[in-house]
């Protein structure tokens, strides 16, 4: 099926989406279609034309496609050979590396970095193509960087907080294969300087966080153990100079004390806030912390054009999504420009 729908080169872009919609929702077919998946990926002549296809999808599909087959190459043998995957970001393609030899990390890794949290994605592609587009851009929580990748790919001057080591070491091979010149830091961002126990699933290592009440969910894993430096953002931006224009935020559960550590930076500037919100009591405090920075939450994905929906208190904590916006309220107009 897979195959068959490469080979029409998407002529009908909304058929593909339906299509891979419906092997979403149904278990059987994405079964048959990730074994379909694998066949294909097995023939190193093949790949090349999937990867066409993929950057052909709209961010709904990439999405779909991403929820359909990141697990694709759990516990099965992946092909022996190496290869890129190029992934089509505006004017440039970012490319990523492709070792099945190495288990499926690499596999998730390419295609997450255009189809997980696309609305996050769609916003990026936005603010590069408005007329406020950004200069400088801090990623905090970067995992692997491949947010930080998108960006520095459009020539936006970055800085990457990551307090794993080992992600650090995987994002400047991702660098240089870019020929990107890339700045992480490996700091977890708090409220204020200083350090803190650092707790990291070494098999999930995005799920790495300094918070206790997070730690006990992880319970399930095997937890790595040790002690990292904090540094607040507000403490970053006076030593470095750096004035962040857009600040994306994914900590596992420790965005309220990003961004009490960003109170300064945030208030005294018109800065985009794209974060991570997924616990009830979590959305109380930063709704309140952004209204009394005078910054509206809204929803994602932020569009040219289009009316920002901007939410209440009571629309975010019914609302189903965990990532959200925050624009300055004076920046908040009905209609992004």
């Amino acid at each position: 099926m897979l195959r068959t729908a490469m080979k029409a080169e998407i002529r009908d872009i909304t058929a593909v989406g339906v299509c891979l919609r419906l092997i979403y929702r149904v278990q059987s077919l994405k079964k048959v279609s990730s074994k379909a998946l694998r066949a294909i990926v097995a023939h190193e002549d093949w790949l090349p034309t999937l990867n066409r296809f993929y950057n052909k999808l709209n961010f709904d599909s990439k999405g779909l496609f991403h929820g359909i087959y990141s697990n694709a190459f759990e516990n099965s043998t992946g092909p022996k050979y190496r290869a890129i995957w190029n992934a089509k970001f505006l004017n440039s393609n970012v490319s990523m590396p492709l070792d099945f030899a190495g288990g499926d990390l690499d596999w998730i890794n390419a295609i997450s970095i255009l189809g997980h949290d696309t609305e996050i994605k769609q916003s990026y592609e936005t603010l590069l193509k408005s007329r406020r587009r950004p200069n400088v851009f801090f990623d905090i929580g970067a995992n692997y960087g491949t947010h930080s990748l998108l960006m520095l790919s459009q020539q936006i001057t970055t800085v990457s907080f990551e307090p794993n080591p080992a992600c650090k070491v995987k994002f400047k091979e991702l660098c240089a294969l870019n020929n990107l010149v890339g700045q992480m830091e490996t700091v977890a961002v708090g409220a204020e300087e200083g350090s803190a126990t650092f707790w990291l699933p070494e098999s999930h290592p995005w799920l790495g966080t300094i918070l206790r009440d997070t730690k006990i969910k992880l319970e399930g894993y095997d937890l790595k153990e040790t002690t990292v430096a904090v540094i607040s953002v507000d403490t970053y931006v006076r030593r470095s100079g750096l004035v962040p224009d857009v600040i994306k935020i994914d900590t596992e559960g420790n965005e309220a004390s990003v961004i009490k550590g960003a109170n300064e930076t945030i208030g005294n500037n018109e800065i985009v806030v794209i974060f991570e919100c997924n616990e009830l009591s979590s959305k109380h405090e930063l709704w309140h912390s952004f209204r009394d920075l005078k910054y509206i939450v809204c929803r994602l994905p932020l569009r040219v054009g289009r009316s920002i929906q901007k939410l209440s208190l009571e629309e975010m904590i019914s609302d189903s999504n965990v990532n959200y916006l925050a624009l300055p309220e004076k920046q908040s107009r009905r209609v992004w420009g």
